[in-house]
């Protein structure tokens, strides 16, 4: 299986034309300063501070593990699951300015992972050799379908388990395209909603052709 050379091109998602030093964009030659909004900037990386619960709404207990307000969310999971406490203190330049407990983790995932219902789910196990994100993309695209978001799990026999969210109602051709390509599907699901709605659509367009 042919793997991905080099690295992996930037996702827009990461990148910003604003200056991170001074807080300010150039605009015609000068600089134009902001504020830094508590709301969730799309144009930028979640971060703790995004999520927090601020420390005047409820209290930050002393000895609480503390955490920068810069750090991005999936690290920050990482640090959560570990505090013993189940909190974390959030600081800026070393004064705690609020906490985060499990359900403002979750609700800060919830808004990385966007509700759709047009997606189905498909798992797929691969050698960490033969991992290719490029690869997996190209076979689902091969079958008109479009790649939504992808998250990689180490298996416990060593190899990779790779989940695909793919946006499309019926998963078996994107299955059978994967499985060209030498990816091994080990799970699928599709939301049975969703296929209702489909049927519901195709007798929809069946009765706009009878009725010409």
């Amino acid at each position: 299986m042919a793997k991905e050379n080099g690295r992996s091109p930037l996702p827009l998602s990461c990148c910003s034309c604003k200056s991170r030093k001074n807080n300010s964009i150039i605009v015609f030659g000068e600089p134009l300063f902001f504020t830094v909004s508590p709301v969730f900037n799309r144009n930028s990386i979640m971060t703790a501070k995004d999520i927090l619960i601020p420390a005047d709404m409820r209290a930050v207990e002393p000895g609480l593990p503390r955490v920068d307000a810069s750090m991005p969310l999936l690290p920050l999971l990482h640090r959560l699951l570990e505090s013993p406490e189940g909190r974390l203190a959030v600081a800026v330049e070393g004064i705690v300015i609020g906490s985060i407990d499990s359900a403002a983790m979750l609700r800060g995932l919830g808004r990385l992972i966007a509700d759709r219902d047009d997606c189905c789910i498909i798992v797929v196990e691969c050698r960490p050799d033969d991992y290719s994100a490029s690869l997996m993309a190209h076979a689902i695209e091969d079958c008109d379908a479009h790649l939504v978001a992808l998250l990689t799990t180490p298996a416990d026999d060593g190899s990779l388990r790779v989940t695909l969210r793919v946006r499309c109602y019926d998963p078996s051709a994107a299955v059978h395209s994967l499985e060209r390509y030498d990816f091994r599907v080990v799970d699928s699901y599709a939301d049975n909603h969703a296929d209702l709605t489909v049927a519901a659509e195709r007798l929809l367009a069946l009765q706009t052709l009878l009725n010409v």
